[in-house]
């Protein structure tokens, strides 16, 4: 995350975020501030827990996944789920799960990105 100081800490803000986004009034704040975005790139950047903030922030919104397709977030979570530790693996693979269920067009682009579904 921006300016966040560290693995340790963006770890930290991902997790805080996954927490806080289980609530919609929340989820929606960090959607209409580029959270999408932001936690993908944090994604990227080896920040497993971002895929749980990005699940919370992502599913049931299509302005959401768009956001997360645009960021290039199907590639990075099948990344994850091919190259991460354990805990990210299963981090991510429930992230596509639950976000490929929710939508066609994710689910074709984790297809395109290398996953089996």
């Amino acid at each position: 995350m921006r300016g966040c100081g560290g693995a340790g800490v963006a770890a930290r803000a991902a997790s805080a975020l996954a927490l806080a986004s289980l609530h919609a009034p929340n989820a929606a704040e960090v959607r209409s501030e580029g959270g999408v975005a932001v936690l993908a790139t944090a994604l990227g950047a080896g920040v497993s827990e971002a895929a749980a903030a990005l699940v919370n922030v992502s599913k049931g919104d299509a302005a959401a996944r768009d956001a997360l397709l645009a960021a290039g977030g199907a590639a990075l979570l099948v990344r994850e789920v091919s190259a991460g530790a354990p805990a990210a693996q299963a981090e991510a693979a429930g992230a596509i799960a639950t976000l490929a269920a929710d939508s066609a067009r994710l689910a074709e682009a984790v297809v395109a990105a290398g996953a089996v579904l």
